[in-house]
């Protein structure tokens, strides 16, 4: 098992084993079971709704080793020569053992094609053939639906692992040789639109684009990453989602829209969603009322995934601001509030920070240009690239304190530069009536960048742009978002919004 370190020595240079990098999900599950050793990597309930048993990460590693084993007795075997990774469905509710068998499964090589228990045989026919996926695990409840299948293909039924087959139990630590570069390009899992627009169809999920999603971690512990996952074999109930979020205090949890829904009901639940940090919900949108409703009682809730089944590359914005034209921009939003300090305080803090802005109205020309670019007839690389991502984002970068502050000062600005200290010091000292002093509205999120509990400075996050920019003619002439007359924009309109508010 790789559970020590090993150093390679080339001359003076040494390298452990935690500082490699790593290409595949299996090598994540791997190095956290060597940086991690026992401590606790995820948490899932035994029986009931709270006796959540920890499991460290080296006893992961080792149910998925079992697991491996198991499935090679179901006659899953492993080939790292082939150009595409083989896919193997799971039909199944889910559990600890479905975690493990998607671990155990990408151990081998494969590719783990995950379905919604709630599709009806056309559907799963349907991705089947899509995806290319000729076997299936799944449980006994499950196999009537699978025979409406089999009637229009070919497909292999496998018995699940359950939790027995792997816990407590040993077996060798299983590796295969692969090229680590080769392996990263390959699917790593297959999830699928929900079909209300049509036919499901499925959406793939490399190894590499998955790690470099898992790689940002936003520093809190979450239900779904140390990960507490709730009782699948329980009702969800609204007191039992209350339960579980005063037992674990997660700081983010990931949720569905139904589940937001539920919880929000009752006053007592929505003061369980305000005590987490982020409420994450994906796979469909949520009611704007019910969105408004939440944040306007403290939660902090942020959608993440959903698919209406058109084609798509991942676009990841930066940071906007107010429109180019006329300057419009949300007072509410993190950075004019503390624009407004100039004016609440008399002061604004003295940033060691890069930014980067976008206007909004450059954003969204943008945007069409990188939709347009895919009705050009030629092939091209975003035809056949599963990892492209365009950041949308100013390839440019300011200084706050060098750059900005004196283009807001020039702006009609009034203010005194502090240290960053000193600010968030008179900032909590201030007026706590949002009403007469709304940046107070976001003390919390300002205590957690540069406040005495901020995270140590990982230095600037820079992301690539060069596609973006090829694509984009706008991108590619961006106007200096420092320059006065702009900044004149932005502070005038917010200036009239904040006397039209009260403030």
């Amino acid at each position: 098992m790789a559970t020590q370190t090993t150093t390679t020595t080339v001359g003076q240079l040494k390298v452990s084993a935690q500082d490699r990098p790593f290409f595949t999900l299996d090598e994540l599950i791997k190095r956290r079971a060597l940086e991690l050793g026992d401590a606790p990597l995820l948490g899932y309930p035994n029986e009931g709704l709270l006796d959540f048993e920890k499991h460290s990460a080296r006893a992961v590693d080792r149910y998925v080793d079992v697991a491996v084993q198991k499935l090679q007795h179901l006659g899953l075997s492993s080939d790292s020569q082939s150009d595409n990774a083989p896919v193997i469905g799971i039909l199944a509710h889910s559990g600890l053992n479905v975690v493990i068998t998607i671990m155990a499964l990408s151990r081998l090589g494969y590719a783990v094609f995950l379905l919604s228990a709630r599709l009806q045989s056309p559907g799963i026919a349907r991705l089947c053939e899509l995806a290319d996926c000729g076997a299936m695990l799944t449980t006994s409840s499950f196999h009537p639906v699978l025979a409406e299948v089999q009637e229009k293909r070919k497909l292999d039924i496998l018995p699940l692992l359950s939790h027995s087959d792997y816990y407590g139990k040993d077996a060798p630590v299983f590796s295969r040789a692969y090229d680590p570069e080769r392996e990263s390009t390959k699917i790593a899992a297959i999830i699928h639109s929900s079909g209300s627009t049509g036919l499901p169809k499925p959406i793939y999920l490399t190894h590499k684009s998955c790690i470099g999603a898992f790689s940002v971690h936003m520093n809190m512990r979450a239900f779904i990453k140390p990960i507490y996952y709730g009782n699948y074999s329980l009702p969800l109930t609204r007191q039992s989602l209350v339960q579980m979020i005063n037992c674990v205090k997660p700081e983010i949890f990931h949720v569905v829209p139904y589940v937001v829904k539920l919880l929000a009901e009752t006053d007592e639940g929505i003061r369980a969603w305000a005590s987490v940090k982020l409420v994450l919900f994906g796979c469909s949108s949520c009611p704007d009322d019910l969105g408004d409703r939440l944040v306007k009682n403290g939660v902090y809730l942020v959608g993440n995934y959903g698919s209406a089944g058109a084609p798509a590359k991942v676009l990841r914005t930066g940071q906007l601001v107010g429109d180019s034209k006329v300057g419009e921009w949300n007072t509410t939003e993190g950075i004019p509030l503390m624009i407004q300090t100039a004016v609440t305080l008399g002061a604004l803090p003295n940033l060691d920070e890069e930014m980067t802005w976008l206007p909004v109205d450059h954003a969204a020309t943008a945007i069409l240009e990188l939709v347009n670019a895919y009705t050009t007839p030629q092939p091209s690389e975003r035809d056949t690239d599963p990892d492209l991502v365009y950041h949308i984002l100013n390839p440019t970068r300011f200084h706050w304190t060098r750059d900005m502050l004196p283009s807001l000062a020039k702006a009609g600005l009034q203010f005194e530069s502090l240290p960053t200290a000193q600010w968030m010091d008179k900032l909590r000292k201030s007026e706590r009536d949002p009403k007469k002093n709304p940046p107070i509205k976001l003390l919390d999120w300002f205590e957690s960048k540069y406040g005495r509990t901020a995270s140590a400075n990982k230095g600037v996050l820079a992301y690539m742009t060069e596609k973006t920019e090829n694509d984009s003619p706008t991108l590619r002439g961006l106007s200096d978002v420092t320059d006065v007359e702009f900044i004149t924009k932005l502070v005038e309109r917010l200036k009239a919004r904040w006397a039209a508010e009260g403030a």
